[in-house]
């Protein structure tokens, strides 16, 4: 089951489409369930006033009967405005673009979102992860050091092209947290992802161990991606 509905941001200044899924059996439950935020969320919802989805994610989560809520956050059309909210390490000259409103965006999702969607239906403030692709990565990985309550997220071919990549490191380094973890997917035919050998390199360094890196380089399509979402999940969730 999915409901849609919008909000209005008023700390970013827009309004917000949110589809959010219930497990199957969430009516005939009254327990909280891990919460997933899928960043980039019209990919794979469909939504009234839009039509950008080209996964249907509900139906595969109903295959699965994974007991999950995921909440799907629909991102601008423009793409700078796309790229200020998801990376708040970019570095390309762009009077377009401005990072701070990736920081701005990142404590939206921890505090008032995550107010908003306490009210409406049974979350677990203490399982709260993150769902993020390409350029979305930057978002998580910046959101996984400093909200404390994000516990994980999953990064699907991390682009940090558009990024200043030391102060990734430096997040790492000094807001380093016991029991983070990472799904990484490091796919791609035209072969590694260099950066992304580095950053396994620095939580290797810090003795970080609770990620998992998928190299996959059969493909770098979002459709072969996505194959790997119910993988993370359960990866993030700690399930076989």
């Amino acid at each position: 089951m999915v409901e849609n509905f919008k909000i209005t941001a008023f700390t970013l200044k827009r309004k917000l489409n949110i589809s959010v899924y219930l497990p199957n059996d969430y009516n005939e439950s009254s327990r909280t369930y891990p919460t997933l935020y899928l960043l980039d969320g019209e990919r794979f919802f469909h939504s009234l006033d839009n039509n950008r989805q080209e996964f249907d994610l509900p139906k595969l989560l109903d295959e699965e009967n994974l007991n999950v809520i995921i909440v799907g956050i629909h991102t601008p059309t423009i793409l700078e405005w796309r790229i200020s909210e998801l990376n708040p390490y970019y570095k390309l000259d762009s009077s377009q673009v401005d990072p701070e409103v990736g920081k701005v965006f990142s404590n939206y999702l921890d505090k008032e979102l995550k107010e908003v969607l306490s009210q409406r239906y049974r979350i677990s403030n203490e399982n709260s992860y993150l769902i993020c692709f390409n350029d979305a990565a930057n978002q998580g990985i910046y959101s996984i050091y400093h909200q404390s309550n994000f516990k994980g997220a999953a990064l699907f071919s991390p682009d940090f092209s558009k990024s200043d990549y030391e102060p990734i490191l430096e997040d790492i380094f000094h807001n380093m947290k016991i029991g983070k973890r990472f799904y990484i997917f490091n796919g791609g035919l035209d072969g590694k992802n260099h950066k992304v050998e580095r950053f396994k390199e620095k939580l290797d360094e810090l003795k970080i161990n609770n990620y998992y890196l998928n190299n996959n380089f059969e493909s770098n399509s979002f459709n072969f991606q996505t194959k790997y979402i119910i993988d993370s999940i359960n990866y993030l969730l700690k399930r076989d």
